[in-house]
């Protein structure tokens, strides 16, 4: 269960990036960053699989689970600490 829910952050971070590009493009140029957005998406999440694929070859299982937890411990301190409320 703990790792299903391990995806909700991800889906939180699409919809507020692709919020943020939807209102933040010019209407002309709309197409083309969701288009360049998701080609990099796209390229992400290949490259990843890729290397997932070897490390899970090469390493424990727990050291890959335990930096996958690291990893996400390491974003949420930061977007804690980076993102600040707008005052006004």
């Amino acid at each position: 269960m703990l790792f299903t829910c391990s995806g909700l952050p991800g889906a939180s971070l699409a919809v507020g990036l692709f919020t943020t590009l939807q209102t933040t493009s010019p209407r002309r140029a709309l197409g083309r960053v969701t288009g360049i957005m998701t080609a990099g998406e796209a390229v992400g999440i290949t490259t990843g699989s890729i290397l997932t694929a070897f490390a899970v070859d090469h390493l424990p299982l727990e050291a890959l689970l335990d930096t996958q937890a690291s990893i996400y411990l390491v974003a949420g301190a930061l977007a804690l600490w980076l993102v600040r409320p707008t005052v006004g």
